[in-house]
């Protein structure tokens, strides 16, 4: 505050506190320094508070439509109105009062600025004394304010409070919304999530962003993900999560490029770090490349530093034991040093890991989202020589090796050897050409240097020739078609293409980037240039994203083909036709293909194609095509998982079967394969199985008529917003509210708020109405400042009590919402040096075992509680202004008709508390309570358990002393009082 605001300041000013924790106060006496501020709760309570000038700034005026208080001194009590405008000139503020509060109908009175209050931010504390002054409002605005307290309350307890996710525009997934709650919801934040491709993990990791910027709307969050994933993640936390890229609390960058993070990482110093496909960063620790190491040792020293960490992987835990050891260094560097990776393998398998989050695997194999696999295929007798050929060097080698100790010593390198020539025959003629004359001495191309691994090169160049293997190699390089003589399956594919309609999308996968280039050349000159884009790894970051946009966004480009870095990180998930223009013998690989274009939320089957070369029905691609449809049902049902299996099983088994028998070894080892992934996945942990209340959650969140009924009366009765379609709207004729709230949802009304999630999804910069968005988010802090409905009186006629007078039955109703209570739990962070934020995790917790909910109480008079079915039945019923009579303003002589004047408060206090101890009788606590306290110590147990095994004693006994404290909270629950009323039962009105 200024010096001149300072000296301006008068007692009866409106002010605010800097950080608007309070709400508006007035000035009540200055001070030398500071101000003594009374903060106005309700006309029985006020609270003085003395605070600094520096942190004060005078607020003006109040905003038109503002709900405040004045006592009118000739009437002897307390009315609330509204703020219409304000007199400059005469200090006076315009306050429109409700019809029939004040005598003669008057509505409009100018009241000076010090008669006037408005109520701080705190909720209501003291509705009783509210009722027991006869303050209440009309009970309509009771049922609308309790429908929408326990419409969130019901979201929270179905959903356990995993706002992050609920609020975001994606599909719910039950399974993954039980993962992240388990993300979110424990004291250790430390966590790594290994999930198949396409079960979503990128989303459950937005979705943990989400949460901590709605826990902590100042954390900061540094993102390091794939390079050709930055746009994707842009994208994804724009349009899903409603978060910009460029805000200031974000930091979003590419694995490669660390240094860009470095200030960000110093200065802010990131509360959450999550890194995507987090095995990208730990292979870095592997190579001996120095600036990759740096970049490690880098993200390692901001992971230590962070609060929460969160890495993603598509490995499984049996899979890459050094990578996985290279990840866990970033998320636990005492548990994993570095100095132990060369022992990784070995000791992973002994390490139980509490902190590993492990799904989607125990449902394999996953049914894929495809429709029957389509074949194309060209005939050619110059193909069919050319694997006939091929057979012949098979049977060489085969031959030799039986009779050259020393050439059988060295298999597994010729198996890799005719793996290669294979591979390459039924990818790319022009590589198979230049591998046949590099085995036959000629001088190696500088593009099959860079195209094939340096394995396969230095096989064909470094072992000797075998007697009469010349022949054969020139024999097969005279044979091996030009470009020419390949165009009939590119003709082919363009044909199939030709077929579809222009909006269906495809990808085309190729082994090699030369296959790549020229498959993309001969269909961009039979499908137009404009229709094909294409992926290869001479490109750059920024181009490879451009060819995803134009294939995604361009309605005149189909066609989008890959070579192997496509394979990676490229985001397929809109192609809805997926060519493989060649079959790798690599499961890893066709199965990382798969994942590219899978996706939950897939509405339409995916076609899958294979075009193979013309080599006959028993070519290695025809006969390995069969044995992947019929044998191993690949193009039918996921192998996610697969890659350490394919790795230490399959591959070489496939490498064999091909060397010893060529397609009939193929044909063989089919069952091989099968078996041997039977007991691969035997020997595997189990995934981490769901609970189960994610399919409630998802039928509760496709409810949206019913949250739609909780909420809306609230908001459009109370608050005066229409509705207009799927938006609201507010008018200042109509509007309930005052301007400055009104201004904080000035983004949300201008845009779609449906309650249907699914129509959320269809409409552009639409958010479904939810917790944990923006509009309704607001509307709920608006409750804790708005005291209306709270208190209520009202008499209701009923045909089957007696009209005498005399006879009417009088009680009370009172309504509260419990949960477990918290403040024991933020006291143990405190006391374990944790930070005292984590209550909100913790909750979410509880939520899992004692959900939130209301209770709702009727007592007579003497403070008893109303057990009579038929009493029961006639007080349940809701309010309806058709037949109750509201007991407020001019009525309240008629309730003290009743129940006398000099009763009325006493009545009021007594029912109160005797409401207070039947809740400890209630089921609530006598069935529920001991039940969830039960589960919660059992799953205490689990955790503690695995925290032992894993060697960590202080974060078991962290485990148990927290739980405690949870269980505590839940014995003795946060009660909250909703409403408090009195109803008059009576066979006549009054």
């Amino acid at each position: 505050m200024s010096v001149k605001e300072m000296q301006a300041l008068k007692k009866g000013y409106f002010v605010k506190e800097t950080g608007n924790v309070l709400g508006t106060g007035k000035i009540k006496e200055i001070r030398a320094g500071s101000v003594v501020v009374e903060f106005f709760s309700s006309p029985v309570s006020r609270q003085d508070v003395e605070i600094p000038f520096e942190s004060l700034r005078p607020l003006g005026r109040l905003q038109p439509k503002t709900r405040c208080f004045v006592y009118i001194e000739a009437l002897g009590r307390w009315y609330a109105g509204r703020v219409e405008q304000f007199d400059a000139a005469s200090g006076e503020y315009q306050v429109k009062f409700p019809e029939g509060t004040l005598p003669g109908n008057l509505r409009m009175l100018a009241v000076p600025t010090e008669d006037v209050y408005v109520r701080w931010n705190r909720p209501l504390a003291d509705a009783v004394s509210m009722l027991a002054e006869t303050l209440q409002e009309t009970a309509f605005l009771r049922e609308t304010r309790a429908s929408f307290v326990r419409g969130l309350l019901e979201q929270r307890a179905m959903t356990r409070g995993v706002t992050g996710l609920l609020s975001a525009k994606v599909q719910v997934v039950p399974e993954q919304l039980e993962a992240v709650w388990e993300l979110v919801s424990g004291a250790s934040q430390r966590r790594v999530l290994a999930a198949p491709p396409g079960w979503g993990k990128t989303i459950a990791a937005g979705a943990v962003v989400r949460q901590f910027l709605l826990d902590d709307p100042a954390g900061k969050v540094l993102l390091v993900v794939p390079p050709l994933l930055v746009a994707f993640w842009e994208e994804m936390l724009r349009k899903h999560f409603h978060l910009q890229p460029n805000d200031p609390r974000l930091k979003l960058i590419a694995a490669d490029r660390a240094v860009t993070a470095k200030d960000f990482v110093l200065k802010q110093r990131p509360g959450l770090v999550v890194f995507d496909d987090a095995q990208l960063v730990a292979a870095d620790v592997l190579t001996k490349d120095e600036a990759a190491l740096r970049r490690y040792r880098f993200y390692a020293a901001a992971a230590q530093q962070a609060e929460r960490v969160l890495l993603t992987t598509p490995l499984a835990s049996q899979e890459q034991e050094a990578l996985y050891w290279a990840m866990f260094h970033l998320v636990d560097r005492d548990g994993y040093p570095l100095e132990q990776l060369p022992e990784a393998a070995s000791l992973w398998g002994k390490k139980a890991e509490p902190r590993l989050l492990e799904v989607g695997g125990s449902e394999l194999p996953l049914c894929r989202q495809t429709g029957k696999l389509k074949v194309l295929q060209v005939a050619g007798e110059a193909a069919e020589e050319l694997e006939e050929t091929l057979e012949q060097w098979r049977l060489l080698m085969k031959k030799a090796m039986e009779s050259d100790a020393d050439l059988a010593q060295h298999r597994q390198l010729v198996e890799v050897l005719y793996l290669a020539l294979a591979e390459c025959a039924g990818s790319s003629y022009k590589l198979l050409k230049e591998l046949v004359g590099c085995r036959l001495g000629r001088q190696t191309p500088a593009q099959l240097e860079e195209e094939l691994p340096k394995t396969w090169l230095h096989l064909c160049r470094k072992m000797p020739l075998l007697e009469g293997e010349e022949v054969i190699l020139q024999r097969l390089d005279a044979l091996t078609p030009g470009a020419a003589e390949a165009e009939p399956r590119l003709a082919s594919l363009a044909a199939y293409i030709k077929t579809l309609p222009k909006a269906r999308k495809v990808v085309v996968f190729t082994r090699f980037a030369a296959t790549c280039q020229t498959v993309t050349d001969e269909l961009s000159k039979l499908l137009g240039a404009k229709a094909v884009a294409q992926v290869h790894r001479a490109q750059t970051v920024r181009e490879v994203q451009a060819a995803q946009v134009q294939f995604r966004d361009e309605a005149s480009c189909q066609v989008l083909v890959l070579d192997p870095r496509g394979e990676e990180y490229c985001d397929l998930g809109h192609a809805q036709v997926v060519v493989h223009f060649d079959l790798p013998f690599d499961l890893r690989r066709l199965e990382r293909r798969m994942s590219r274009v899978e996706r939950r939320n897939r509405t339409e089957a995916l076609q899958t194609v294979a075009v193979l070369g013309s080599g006959g029905d028993y070519s290695l691609a025809n006969v390995w095509c069969e044995v992947l449809e019929e044998e191993l049902s690949f193009f039918r049902q996921s192998l996610h998982g697969v890659d350490g299996w394919a790795r230490k099983v399959a591959t070489p088994l496939v490498r064999k079967a091909l060397l010893e028998d060529g397609y009939e070894g193929l044909l063989d080892a089919a069952t091989a394969l099968e078996e041997a992934f039977g007991q691969w996945q035997a020997s595997r942990p189990a995934a981490a199985t769901t609970a189960g209340w994610g399919e409630a959650a998802l039928a509760y969140d496709k409810d949206s008529d019913g949250q739609r009924q909780a909420f809306e009366p609230w908001i459009a009765m109370a608050l005066g917003l229409g509705r207009q379609g799927p938006r609201y709207t507010a008018t200042s004729e109509t509007v309930l509210m005052p301007f400055d709230w009104l201004s904080r949802m000035q983004e949300d009304l201008q845009r779609p708020l449906p309650y249907d999630r699914s129509e959320s999804l269809q409409l552009q910069e639409a958010a479904a109405v939810r917790s944990g968005q923006s509009f309704l988010d607001t509307v709920s802090r608006y409750l804790d400042w708005d005291d209306r409905g709270q208190t209520f009186a009202f008499w209701r006629p009923e045909a089957r009590w007696s009209e005498e007078k005399g006879d009417e039955w009088a009680g009370f109703c009172y309504e509260y919402t419990l949960e477990a209570d918290m403040k024991l739990v933020r006291g143990f962070l405190k006391k374990l040096g944790l930070p005292e934020r984590l209550w909100k995790n913790l909750r979410r917790r509880a939520d899992g075992f004692l959900a939130p909910l209301t209770v709702r109480l009727y007592l007579d008079q003497q403070g008893r509680r109303v057990r009579h079915p038929e009493l029961l039945d006639i007080l349940e019923q809701p309010f309806s202004k058709a037949r109750d009579i509201n007991l407020i303003k001019g009525r309240v002589k008629q309730l003290h008709e009743v129940i006398g004047l000099e009763d009325w408060k006493d009545a009021c206090g007594k029912t109160y508390e005797a409401s207070l101890k039947l809740l400890e009788k209630d089921a609530w606590y006598q069935e529920l309570v001991p039940v969830a306290c039960e589960a919660l110590e059992k799953d205490t147990a689990q955790r503690a358990k695995a925290w032992n095994e894993a060697g960590r004693t202080d974060l078991a006994e962290q485990e148990i002393a927290l739980s405690r404290a949870l269980a505590a909270g839940m014995k003795k629950p946060a009660v909250r009082l909703l409403a408090a009323g009195c109803i008059i039962v009576s066979g006549r009105k009054p």
